[in-house]
């Protein structure tokens, strides 16, 4: 099997095919608005890079969901290739795992969907939580 995906690593013509760094992997879903839910998968380390990003700019983000904002601040200010394409096709997927993050590594209880806690404090808090797992 390893030989497969060395072979799909050197034939990187036009599509290009990488393996990530050694971390975690979640899958999430998009909304299924249109009756049929579509997957995505990002690591732990990229979503942490998000949230760095995201606090490098802080002040920049709202912590209410609206679409086009959101997609120009993540083609903004995201560094990492794949969060950046995520969050300009997947904008609410995205933004909706990155506050998942932050409220379940700061405790839990009630979430509000469309909103995310942008306390400098809690995003410190979620980025040491994927550092640790």
């Amino acid at each position: 099997m390893e030989t497969v995906f060395e072979d799909m690593l050197v034939d990187n013509d036009r599509i290009l095919v990488t393996v990530p760094a050694e971390a975690k992997v979640i899958t999430f879903s998009n909304s299924g608005k249109g009756g049929k839910r579509n997957w995505f998968a990002m690591t732990t380390d990229q979503l942490k890079g998000c949230l760095e990003d995201m606090f490098e700019g802080l002040d920049a983000f709202p912590s209410v969901y609206e679409e086009k904002l959101w997609r120009e601040l993540f083609k903004t200010h995201l560094t990492e290739d794949v969060a950046r394409t995520m969050g300009a096709v997947q904008t609410l997927p995205l933004f909706e795992v990155l506050a998942k993050v932050i409220h379940y590594s700061n405790g839990s209880g009630p979430r509000s969907f469309k909103t995310i806690n942008l306390e400098p404090n809690a995003v410190l808090q979620a980025i040491a939580m994927l550092e640790r797992d």
